[in-house]
């Protein structure tokens, strides 16, 4: 649900953002988002652990499950954690962008952009 909602708009941001920047004419070849896309993938990996432990929760028996849940949770601590992570380093490769010849503005102009079409 909302991890990989989430991941999805942070992933959407970067992209947006990425090509803007092509249509300007900057060089985003520099850019390192490796990290970042390691992070989304580390959320998504938690999450979908997480959600296999809530099922096998359910049907197991009364001891077996509340161990299950458990981990279940401890999971979705982990893909939180994770996204966290992935958000801040998206800052960082924004950032980045920003200090690219020519980033920042269009950066600015990207982000009036999306303000006012998703009002």
């Amino acid at each position: 649900g909302g991890v990989i909602k989430q991941t999805d708009q942070l992933d959407d941001r970067l992209e947006r953002a990425l090509e803007h920047l092509k249509e300007k004419g900057v060089d985003v070849s520099s850019v390192n988002t490796a990290t970042f896309e390691a992070k989304l993938d580390a959320a998504e990996a938690s999450h979908k652990q997480a959600a296999d432990l809530y099922v096998q929760a359910k049907t197991a028996d009364d001891a077996k499950s509340a161990d299950l849940m458990k981990q279940a949770t401890d999971k979705m601590r982990e893909a939180h954690a994770s996204l966290k992570e992935a958000h801040a380093e998206l800052r960082a490769v924004l950032k980045a962008l920003k200090d690219v010849s020519g980033g920042s503005e269009a950066l600015a102009t990207a982000s009036a952009e999306a303000s006012a079409s998703a009002q």
